[in-house]
């Protein structure tokens, strides 16, 4: 075990925590810096190349979600019907990720989409700042997002395997288009993100093992990175819900704007 080891762990702890729960587009982002730095050392670059490392990220940014959500997840253990909401917004993406509509998407991770997708995410905030919906400091103890609204927002959710496309952005104003109050928005959006991160977690341990479960990561680097990934995540999960109960989650619409045009730029003139 060496120290660049460890140093990319932290590092891409820190990527991780940051880009799953702010509204920028984690899947956008790796797509772009992996043509930066392509470009510039001629190297590939592939955010995917070890599995082992991608579940203990995602791994640690689900626990975040189940440390600041505990209380209605408990509750929830015991009315299984609280999750049907749940359920019905996460089957638009597991329909996609069982047909070929997933491999075509995939294939799309182009910097040249992720730019333009960085755009629409860009619109959906700044729509944000139109369809504040209410403040509800304290949200129903039960989930009451009616399954019409939770089945629209799972299809914002779906669109979100576009790289630029903010999965947090897009069903948090997607549910403010709805009426649902900002709060329960977050709460939904980070909610329905617990199976949606467990199944991506579940299909790269099936690639893993698929390929002979041949380790190629030694377990500090991967306790490490999964560790700042929880650390940075719990914090940039609790930022970001103090800035949405301010209803000021439309401030991110000009880093995604900036950062599309810029890749738009570099694809099309450099």
């Amino acid at each position: 075990m060496s120290a660049g080891n460890l140093l990319e762990a932290i590092v891409l702890g820190v990527i991780q925590g940051i880009a799953e729960f702010l509204p920028i587009s984690s899947s956008g982002h790796l797509v772009i810096c992996a043509d930066i730095i392509k470009a510039f050392t001629g190297e590939e670059f592939d955010p995917e190349a070890s599995l082992q490392m991608n579940v203990a990220l995602h791994a640690g940014t689900l626990l975040s979600i189940v440390i600041v959500y505990r209380k209605i997840l408990l509750k929830m253990i015991f009315q299984p019907n609280s999750w049907s909401p749940i359920l019905i917004a996460t089957a638009p993406l597991v329909l996609i990720a069982l047909t070929p509509i997933k491999d075509m998407m995939e294939a799309m991770a182009t910097p040249m989409v992720a730019g333009v997708c960085l755009l629409v995410t860009a619109a959906l905030l700044f729509l944000s700042a139109r369809f504040q919906g209410k403040s509800d400091p304290e949200p129903p103890a039960d989930i009451e997002v009616p399954i019409w609204k939770a089945a629209i927002i799972g299809l914002f959710q779906a669109f979100a395997l576009l790289p630029g496309i903010s999965r947090s952005g897009s069903t948090i104003t997607s549910a403010l288009f709805l009426g649902i109050s900002r709060e329960e928005a977050a709460r939904f959006s980070f909610l329905i993100a617990i199976p949606a991160i467990s199944g991506a977690t579940l299909l790269m341990l099936k690639d893993y093992f698929s390929e002979g479960a041949k380790s190629s990561v030694s377990l500090m680097p991967l306790a490490v990175g999964a560790l700042v990934s929880f650390l940075v995540g719990l914090f940039a999960l609790k930022w970001l819900l103090k800035i949405i109960a301010r209803g000021k989650l439309h401030y991110f619409g000009w880093y995604c704007l900036t950062v599309g045009l810029l890749t738009i730029g570099w694809k099309l003139f450099i």
